[in-house]
Formats: structure tokens, C-alpha cells, sequence
């Protein structure tokens, strides 16, 4: 059984290559990003990418400097994260859902 995500690809704009389309590139480069990403960075509908961090990473590498943040909407209630990519490094921060104090 599959797990379904949303996902969108946001990157920097370098110095070295203003105006390059990166997620061009990838989708590309890349099977699963290309089903799972359309040509703006956004999910369609959303699908799996399971071994997007893998991609990503590699990916990155050959962009080096430039700073990609792949967002991801799980089918999960609460699933929402965020992955940071920059020259092979990876960092993940998740949503953290909280409620605002009773005031009545």
C-alpha cells in the first residue's frame, strides 16, 4: 500500500546562475520527481516520492550552493515537514500543531 504526499520545491537564486530553472533540471534528472513535482515545484495530485532524500542529496551536489527546501503534506493528519538541501547536507525540521491558550 502506498503513502501519498503533497509536495513543492522551493530553491535560492544564485549568483552564478540567475534565473536558472533548477526544478527543470531535476525533473529531468529524476523519474520520481518528475511525476511527483509539475514544472512550477508544486504537486498535481499528490503520489510518492520515497527516496527523495536520496535525490535530493545527490541532486544537490551538483548544485552546489544553492539552497533547496522540499516541503512534503503526508496523508497522516499532522504529517507536515520540511527538508533543507545544500551541497549534499540534509536537515529536516517537522510542524510542530499547537493551540492558543483558552482566553474566556
Amino acid at each position: 500500500m502506498s503513502y501519498d504526499t503533497r509536495y513543492t520545491l522551493e530553491y535560492s537564486n544564485t549568483i552564478d546562475r540567475p534565473g536558472h530553472d533548477y526544478i527543470s533540471d531535476l525533473r529531468e534528472e529524476c523519474d520520481d520527481a518528475r511525476y511527483a513535482l509539475d514544472a512550477s515545484g508544486a504537486t498535481g495530485e499528490p503520489g510518492t516520492w520515497y527516496e527523495h532524500e536520496k535525490d535530493m542529496i545527490a541532486f544537490s551536489v551538483k548544485s552546489p550552493g544553492v539552497l533547496f527546501a522540499l516541503t512534503g503534506h503526508g496523508e497522516r493528519s499532522g504529517d507536515i515537514w520540511k527538508k533543507y538541501f545544500r551541497s549534499g547536507a540534509m536537515q529536516v525540521a517537522r510542524a510542530k500543531i499547537t493551540f492558543d491558550e483558552c482566553t474566556i
